[in-house]
């Protein structure tokens, strides 16, 4: 019988290894509607999100609205 091994340097064993994080900002921005200050129900609020910041993106998971 023969029995197949294999090996590898421990430098090689990925998943073991931490990874290094990208640097990251969080920013809290307060947006006021822009048609209107005042809704009754069933009216349309509009909201501009300011997404145009060169190198940044919108993390839907950590965004909320509070009314």
């Amino acid at each position: 019988m023969s029995q197949s091994v294999d090996a590898m340097a421990e430098s090689l064993n990925f998943p073991n290894m931490k990874r290094r994080a990208v640097a990251s900002r969080s920013y809290r921005v307060k947006i006021s509607p822009n048609n209107g200050q005042t809704f009754r129900d069933g009216q349309t609020v509009n909201i501009d999100m300011p997404s145009n910041l060169s190198g940044t993106y919108i993390n839907w998971n950590q965004c909320y609205l509070k009314l």
